[in-house]
């Protein structure tokens, strides 16, 4: 009897790391309801949620950072901002936009050292030539 719960215990183990669901899916899954406007609920604090849910979600820094500079909160926005180009995001535009907000508020080292990105040049000399 003992033999046969070790090897019930054992499938169960095996099935439930099979079954299990990656964590960025969720994230994944978060973001698409948001940005198809199937959230529920005011969109700052949902967006909040995701990224108390999902930290690392390069994605839904820059959302919320976007959010914050739509409504003139230009220190919020700097601060996701900040967040999502630290996590690694290659969004051209987020540099251009954390750029833009750190030049409003007379801060111009920072901005032309989000402007010099390798990834904001190449995008804007991209969209230059077609």
């Amino acid at each position: 009897m003992l033999v046969f719960r070790l090897i019930v215990l054992c499938i169960c183990i095996s099935l439930a790391s099979i079954w299990a669901v990656p964590a960025h899916a969720d994230c994944d899954k978060l973001l698409m309801l948001y940005t198809t406007g199937k959230a529920r609920g005011d969109r700052e604090t949902y967006l909040l949620d995701v990224v108390r849910k999902c930290p690392n979600n390069i994605r839904a820094h820059e959302l919320i950072g976007n959010l914050y500079r739509k409504y003139g909160q230009r220190r919020k926005a700097i601060e996701f901002f900040l967040r999502a180009a630290e996590l690694g995001s290659t969004n051209y535009k987020l540099y251009y936009l954390l750029a833009d907000l750190l030049f409003q508020k007379d801060d111009l080292d920072e901005a032309h050292k989000y402007l010099k990105n390798p990834s904001v040049s190449e995008e804007i000399i991209q969209s230059q030539l077609r």
